[in-house]
């Protein structure tokens, strides 16, 4: 099974106030449990509409992956060439030292780090500019024939065809009636679980539920009666998030 620890969150409007990265939080472990053991899920029709509505369609953000290159007009002695966003959302900056800065847009940066440098310097002039942008990534597993982590396409993909990119489901074990989805929403600061009833049948609803960089999707077995080993197995070992909220 791939590591899925250089999955990329996804791209939002402002910056979620994130604490040191944790990477076993206690709450998404019960969710994940009770939602695989309980009721069927919501047909997926029904679900389509919230489910969409919480992706997050803003690309310019700054995200785990992502390198930056920092220039200054008058100084260039702070000058910075592909400076990482480390997997806990951080960049360091000469003489400022480590900062959140996943969640940002540029300018956003560029106006926190004009702030920062003008308690040294006067007037910093600088410009920042995105050398490299992490690839954007999905993760799929349990009861499918290829589980792991997957990149997007740049087209918008919906549930069927994630899991198609996963070789499909195993169908005499698949319970496509309990599929489960997990996904980080930045805007709320925050991890957002669905349990969707994904039969075949409900497939062709006329609004596809689209897929975003950073979601999960899990297909459980049938019966799934093992939920502490497959919680073990997967999530305390791989968990795609990066941090979140300190909330």
């Amino acid at each position: 099974m791939p590591s899925f620890l250089h999955s990329r969150s996804p791209r939002g409007t402002r910056a979620p106030a994130w604490a040191r990265a944790k990477l076993l939080p206690t709450l998404l472990l019960a969710g994940l449990g009770g939602c695989a053991l309980t009721a069927p899920g919501k047909p997926l029709a029904l679900l389509t509409p919230e489910i969409n509505a919480s992706r997050t369609l803003h690309p310019e953000t700054l995200r785990s992956g992502d390198s930056l290159n920092l220039r200054f007009a008058r100084t260039k002695d702070y000058d910075q060439n592909n400076v990482l966003v480390t997997a806990d959302g951080q960049a360091s900056f000469l003489s400022i030292g480590n900062m959140s800065v996943e969640g940002l847009t540029l300018p956003q940066l560029s106006a926190v780090l004009r702030e920062g440098y003008g308690e040294f310097l006067q007037s910093p002039d600088l410009t920042i500019e995105l050398a490299l942008s992490a690839p954007s990534t999905i993760v799929v597993m349990g009861e499918v024939k290829n589980a792991g982590s997957f990149p997007l396409p740049e087209q918008p993909i919906s549930l069927p065809e994630a899991l198609g990119l996963a070789g499909g489901v195993i169908r005499h074990t698949a319970q496509l009636k309990h599929t489960l989805l997990v996904r980080w929403v930045p805007e709320e600061g925050r991890i957002r679980s669905w349990k969707i009833n994904a039969l075949e049948e409900e497939w062709d609803a006329e609004f596809p539920l689209y897929m975003q960089d950073h979601d999960v999707l899990f297909v459980p077995a049938k019966p799934v009666v093992h939920v502490n080993d497959w919680i073990d197995r997967y999530i305390r070992r791989m968990i795609p998030f990066p941090r979140l909220s300190a909330d």
